[in-house]
């Protein structure tokens, strides 16, 4: 429901950054108790949109606020709002039009939307607005900017509040038409570049680099898994997860933030020894935590570097990498099919006495039935 709520946001956003210049810039006359008032149109976008949440989502902010403020006028053709906050109002018109044909795409697939489409545009919460500010750290992916730190040197002069991109060399500035031209935030995505005696990126939204890692984490790249908080398994996704410090980018590469837990990368062995760990602690299959305190060597050893020396933890790592098993799904398919999978290697792992009562109860699943 609450990506549904979005949604028409999210048309009237994908309208809006189809169109060009849709805002415009510097001083306008505008008549207020009768008299003739000059403002800048920058100083008075900013003031509109108000801080927190809001001012994060920048220029964004800016574009929905007018497209939502022309919802709300008496006519459709009444486009004075445009003067009063710098709107080309040739741009507006193409908006609502891109924005209606948007309207009924959608509608036409999800025709559950019909009620929340046809809405008026008001305000997004704060909530919404983060949500937003997501999906456009998702869109927008291959046009993230970080601030540098310091100052630059540009044409022999020192500038401050540079950013850099993933594509560029040069470093970039966000153009100052942008309400977040006096913010700099850390992290920005953008919409365009604007390149004058400098290089500047226009419709700006502030972002959050850790959410990169949990939009994308496909374009990320992960480095060793972090041996504090260790790796454990997840009951409810049933997936085995882990803590890495993640980097995005080719020709930089930048650091997200802290080690962030994610599923282990299918190309590494560890997923199968970290499985056989918790499978030997009786977290996979609960039915074999009666055994633990029984097992001649600690289910440890499966994680070690000297693992190899082992003829036992070997033939259970070699048992899982065999039927490429890392979930609990993927071992009770297996067993479904051969239910004595894994009883040898497991029994290795306990005195004789034991083997008896390990085999009476194998596979050691209750929705698995013994053939």
């Amino acid at each position: 429901q609450e990506n549904k709520d979005i949604l028409p946001y999210v048309i009237a956003l994908v309208a809006t950054l189809s169109v060009n210049e849709v805002l415009t810039s510097g001083l306008v006359k505008i008549q207020k108790n009768s008299q003739e008032l000059c403002i800048n149109l920058d100083d008075v976008r900013r003031q509109w949109i108000g801080q927190g949440e809001p001012l994060l989502f920048g220029d964004m902010m800016v574009l929905l606020k007018a497209v939502g403020a022309l919802d709300h006028q008496n006519s459709k053709n009444d486009l004075s709002i445009c003067t009063r906050y710098g709107l080309r109002p040739k741009a507006m018109t193409e908006i609502r039009k891109i924005r209606r044909q948007l309207t009924q795409i959608v509608k036409s697939i999800l025709p559950e939307t019909a009620t929340v489409l046809d809405a008026r545009l008001l305000p997004p919460s704060e909530q919404q607005i983060c949500l937003l500010r997501k999906v456009l750290a998702a869109g927008m992916v291959d046009r993230l900017a970080k601030k540098i730190e310091g100052s630059v040197v540009i044409n022999g002069h020192k500038a401050n509040n540079a950013y850099q991109t993933l594509l560029l060399e040069e470093p970039v500035f966000i153009h100052p038409s942008s309400v977040l031209a006096n913010d700099s935030p850390p992290f920005v995505c953008y919409q365009e570049l604007h390149e004058t005696s400098r290089i500047f990126i226009k419709d700006i939204c502030a972002i959050q680099m850790d959410w990169i890692v949990q939009i994308n984490p496909h374009l990320c790249s992960f480095g060793p898994i972090e041996e504090e908080p260790s790796p454990r398994y997840d009951e409810t996704q049933d997936k085995l997860l882990c803590h890495r410090k993640a980097t995005i980018g080719q020709r930089v590469s930048w650091s997200l933030g802290p080690p962030v837990e994610t599923i282990f990368s299918n190309n590494t062995v560890d997923r199968y020894r970290w499985f056989a760990k918790f499978f030997l602690d009786g977290i996979i299959c609960p039915r074999l935590l009666q055994f633990r305190p029984a097992l001649l060597c600690s289910s440890n050893a499966m994680v070690k570097s000297w693992a190899s020396l082992m003829e036992r933890t070997q033939l259970l790592l070699n048992a899982l990498v065999a039927k490429d098993i890392d979930s609990r799904t993927q071992l009770k398919e297996v067993w479904s099919a051969q239910p004595k999978y894994l009883l040898d290697v497991y029994c290795d792992w306990l005195p004789e006495s034991l083997h008896a009562q390990v085999r009476s109860l194998w596979p050691p699943v209750p929705s698995v039935l013994k053939k």
